[in-house]
C-alpha cells in the first residue's frame, strides 16, 4: 500500500479517516482469524490472516489488507481488534 494514499482513504460506510493498525492490533487479529473467531460484516468467516489492516477512526472496524491492496468493500469490515 502506498503511505501517501493513506490520508486520502475513508471507510466506505461512515466516511471517517482511516489508519494504519499497529503490530499489535494485527497480531491480535491475525490470531482470532486463526482461532476461527472473526466474521466479516456480510457474515462471512475469515480464513486468511492479513498483512496488515486499516482501521477506522473510531476504532469500530477494520479493513484488511492484502497483496498490499486494502479490501474497503462494507461488507468486509471486520470488528477492529480491542472492540
Amino acid at each position: 500500500m502506498i503511505a501517501s494514499l493513506l490520508p486520502l482513504l475513508r471507510c466506505p460506510s461512515s466516511r471517517q479517516r482511516l489508519a494504519v493498525g499497529t503490530p499489535a492490533e494485527l497480531e491480535k487479529l491475525n490470531s482470532a482469524i486463526v482461532a476461527g473467531g472473526v466474521c466479516n460484516s456480510g457474515g462471512r468467516v475469515v480464513t486468511e490472516p492479513a498483512e496488515a489492516l486499516l482501521i477506522v477512526a473510531d476504532r469500530s472496524c477494520a479493513y484488511l489488507v492484502r497483496d498490499g491492496i486494502p479490501i474497503l468493500l462494507p461488507e468486509e469490515a471486520v470488528p477492529a481488534p480491542g472492540v
